[in-house]
């Protein structure tokens, strides 16, 4: 069973990427949410997560902040960026922060499945 952080402001966000993951892995995740980065931070330091599904704009402390700090305390974890943001800037940003995908919203689910199997 593999613990799934989903970091997004957005709750429809959420249950999307809830729902797609369940359909394509059945029984294999558990998932946790969080709305800011803030609250991303606070379950990755109480939580053991192994993937993490996180937007760059949220409130507080954005995604980028949030990845900074979590890989700190967590360097295993594999984070997949899923945002709207398609700059320059802050995907050069998380690929140094050693991110596993970045993904431009919207996304197919199926590109969803298959980057949740390579990871």
């Amino acid at each position: 069973m593999y613990r799934v952080l989903l970091a997004d402001d957005e709750q429809i966000v959420i249950d999307s990427l809830s729902f797609i993951l369940e359909r394509n892995f059945p029984g294999q995740l558990e998932f946790l949410s969080a709305r800011s980065g803030v609250d991303a931070i606070e379950i990755c330091q109480t939580s053991k997560i192994d993937i993490a599904f996180m937007d760059i704009n949220m409130p507080g402390i954005n995604g980028i902040e949030a990845i900074k700090t979590i890989k700190q305390t967590n360097p295993s974890i594999i984070v997949i960026v899923l945002t709207a943001f398609d700059r320059f800037e802050y995907a050069q940003q998380a690929v140094n922060l050693g991110v596993f995908e970045y993904l431009s919203k919207p996304v197919n689910r199926n590109k969803i499945a298959e980057t949740m199997r390579n990871a």
